[in-house]
């Protein structure tokens, strides 16, 4: 297995050839699989950074969709499925080194199919598009429920929630 500084050299010597794997998460971020990295399209594909308050990685790719393999689905590819990307390079000995790029959150997966080829479109939000409304909604209201006391009353009380 190949070193932090044997990828260092790969990337100094220009002796590399760019790699990127893709892990399906389940809901509690364990990985399912093996990951995802020789289907993968290497025609597009970004991750994007920015330095701001809230989402600031978004990453989209094209996946090579052979045999209808990753047919967006509640088990593959779908709306708030959580993915693991990994960047990394294949070193001069055929090995791969990856490094984690973080977690996201699938906003729009896509197909496009014809006789030839089929592809799966997919671009991602970081984690943090679940808490600002980015994707899923927004956090606004913050309720304090008194230890011991009967939380369907607690419920009831407040006229901002239905029971």
């Amino acid at each position: 297995m190949p070193s932090f500084q044997d990828y260092i050299n790969a990337l100094r010597n220009n002796t590399h050839m760019p790699r990127i794997k893709i892990y399906l998460l389940r809901q509690d971020e364990t990985i399912i699989g093996d990951g995802i990295t020789s289907l993968l399209s290497s025609a597009s594909g970004s991750i994007n950074c920015q330095n701001s308050n809230g989402v600031r990685r978004h990453c989209n790719f094209d996946i090579i969709n052979l045999d209808n393999k990753y047919l967006p689905n509640i088990d593959t590819f779908w709306l708030y499925q959580k993915i693991r990307v990994d960047l990394g390079l294949e070193m001069p000995d055929g090995s791969d080194y990856f490094i984690p790029q973080g977690i996201f959150v699938i906003t729009d997966p896509s197909v496009s199919s014809n006789p030839s080829e089929s592809y799966i479109k997919v671009d991602a939000l970081d984690k943090f598009c679940l808490l600002d409304g980015s994707l899923s909604g927004e956090l606004s209201d913050c309720y304090s429920i008194p230890s011991g006391s009967d939380i369907s009353e607690e419920i009831k009380k407040n006229p901002n929630t239905s029971p």
